[in-house]
């Protein structure tokens, strides 16, 4: 069960850091400050990757998401075919009832002990099945990740990435070849962080290929919206 999480994370670790070293994605410091306010840089692209046609790699590209959370509490979630999950769920979850959950699993707040609001939040948790009803109790349908496990993670993560990067570096060249020639000279330093968005399909691939081989469980109704998300604390 718990490789439903880590073969996502791991994936998502090591392509994030080739993103910044290879495809050359603008960081938000580096992004202009323009004259009304806000900082943005090249938007929009045309058409989608041919050697990704959703139609032909169904089983490999995301259903829809990935989406993330970063206000009070870290939460990512890849969506898949299998899952049929629509993302507004995520943009419909107030980012509190993340963090109420958060401190319910580090039993910092006890679920029989919570005020009205508190009360209000995690109804929403069970209703969204982020947690759910085990006999008399409930239990945590999704994984999380402490501030010191995640760092432990991204580190055991890097020492894949000398293999990973071998996949990674054949896909963008393939899409550089694809679409490097439609992009304004002068927009170059820019396309990293568009162009760059293809590459997210090795999250889902590794997944299905996982599945296809039988390394992961079965999803079931209970879990399977949640079989990839991932939280944790900064």
């Amino acid at each position: 069960r718990l490789l439903w999480v880590y073969i996502h994370i791991v994936t998502d670790i090591v392509l994030c850091h080739f993103k910044r070293e290879v495809c050359k994605i603008v960081m938000y410091d580096d992004i202009p400050i323009r004259p009304n306010g806000g900082r943005w840089i090249a938007l929009g692209f045309k058409g989608d990757c041919p050697a990704f046609d959703s139609a032909v790699w169904r089983e490999y590209t995301p259903y829809d998401g990935p989406v993330h959370k970063t206000d009070r509490a870290f939460a990512q979630g890849f969506f898949h075919y299998w899952s049929e999950l629509d993302s507004s769920i995520f943009f419909d979850t107030p980012d509190d009832v993340f963090a109420l959950c958060r401190d319910i699993i580090k039993k910092n707040v006890d679920i029989s002990e919570l005020n009205e609001g508190q009360q209000y939040l995690f109804s929403i948790a069970l209703e969204k099945k982020l947690f759910i009803k085990n006999g008399e109790n409930f239990k945590q349908n999704y994984f999380f990740a402490t501030g010191k496990a995640r760092k432990e993670l991204e580190t055991l993560a890097m020492e894949f990435y000398p293999i990973a990067k071998n996949y990674f570096d054949k896909a963008w060249q393939n899409t550089l070849n694809e679409y490097q020639k439609t992009v304004p000279k002068h927009l170059h330093w820019q396309m990293g962080n568009f162009l760059s968005n293809v590459l997210n399909n090795f999250v889902t691939c590794s997944l299905y290929e996982a599945l296809k081989n039988n390394v992961l469980s079965s999803p079931d109704e209970n879990n399977k919206e949640w079989l990839s998300l991932f939280t944790s604390e900064y």
